[in-house]
């Protein structure tokens, strides 16, 4: 499989009910330093969001 069709299932993937409730799904998908930048403009760690997103359920 190409690069581009892994990056792009993998992004898919993380739009996924199944994925975004588990933080090690999450943390297996996003790298390391990952960041981001929310709405409101205020910026989240990958720690933030591997604890907040599992939590949340109006995905």
């Amino acid at each position: 499989m190409e690069i581009e069709a892994i990056l792009i299932e993998q992004v898919k993937a993380l739009l996924t009910s199944e994925v975004r409730s588990s933080a090690t799904r999450l943390q297996a998908l996003l790298a390391p330093d990952f960041l981001e930048i929310g709405a409101s403009g205020d910026f989240f760690g990958i720690d933030s969001v591997l604890d907040r997103l599992p939590q949340e359920t109006d995905w």
